[in-house]
C-alpha cells in the first residue's frame, strides 16, 4: 500500500508543479507528502533529498519562520535523524 501510495504522490508531485510551479504552496505541500510517503517506506535517504529541497524552496518564497518552514527544518532532521546522520 505504501508503494502505492508513494506512486500517487509522484504523480500528483508532478502535475502540481507543472501546472502551478514548483515554488507554488500546494506544490511544495505535495513534496513533504511525497517525502512523509518514502519515509514511511524507510526510503530515509530519498525522503531527506526531497525534505531539503522542500525546505530551501520554503526558506526562499516564506521566510524562515513561516511555520511550513518549521516544519519542513523538522521533518529533515527526522530523516536525517532515521539515517542516523546526526552531523548535519
Amino acid at each position: 500500500k505504501y508503494e502505492d501510495a508513494v506512486r500517487l504522490h509522484e504523480e500528483t508531485h508532478s502535475a502540481l508543479c507543472r501546472v502551478m510551479g514548483t515554488n507554488h504552496k500546494e506544490s511544495l505541500k505535495s513534496s513533504n507528502n511525497l517525502a512523509g510517503a518514502l519515509y514511511a517506506l524507510g526510503r530515509y535517504q530519498e525522503a531527506a533529498e526531497i525534505h531539503r529541497r522542500t525546505l530551501a524552496a520554503r526558506q526562499q518564497t516564506l521566510g524562515a519562520d513561516h511555520p511550513d518552514t518549521l516544519c519542513s527544518s523538522s521533518n529533515l532532521a527526522n530523516a536525517l535523524d532515521a539515517q542516523g546522520s546526526h552531523t548535519e
